[in-house]
């Protein structure tokens, strides 16, 4: 497990840029083997190791699944997520350790599609990343766009794809 610095990325609550959006992949297979079986994904969690309050406006989550086993700058983003999360208005703030967003609604999972995860934010003013811990992956696991915009959360460019990936909680209630 390693962080990403103030300044770089892969950062589940990234600041560093006015806006930021990422998407990650989580296999069947990983899934799987943790013994996940179909159903409702209530919550995703993600890890903080270092804060930095400031608040995100417009925080979302997207949750769908794909058939690709690999992020590529090329295939664009997975299109079709359902949004599961909207943070509050004043805007999602990180705390350190575990930091839960319920989903509302929940999103089914049929225990076999590998899942896209999306997050997305736009301020108007920037300071830095909070450091979240992430584990690295031998294939392309995530994708982002960053960018001193606005509109960065319907922007079809890719800035970086990263072999590695924020460490998630993710609670699903089989059937």
């Amino acid at each position: 497990t390693a962080t990403n610095t103030t300044t770089s990325y892969h950062a589940a609550y990234g600041n560093y840029w006015l806006g930021y959006r990422q998407q990650y992949m989580i296999r069947a297979s990983e899934l799987q083997a943790l013994v996940a079986t179909p159903g409702n994904i209530g919550s995703i969690a993600f890890d903080v190791a270092t804060v930095v309050a400031t608040p995100l406006q417009g925080y979302t989550i997207k949750v769908g699944t794909t058939t690709d086993t690999a992020f590529t700058t090329t295939a664009g983003w997975r299109s079709g997520l359902s949004t599961v999360y909207s943070g509050p208005a004043t805007g999602y703030v990180p705390v350190s350790g575990w930091n839960t967003h319920l989903f509302t609604p929940a999103y089914f999972w049929d225990g076999m599609s590998n899942l896209g995860i999306e997050v997305c934010f736009n301020n108007t003013a920037y300071t830095n990343n909070a450091s979240t811990r992430m584990t690295a992956t031998t294939w392309n696991s995530s994708m982002a766009r960053n960018a001193d915009a606005a509109g960065v959360c319907a922007d079809p460019v890719i800035t970086s794809t990263y072999l590695n990936r924020p460490n998630m909680h993710i609670s699903i209630m089989g059937i």
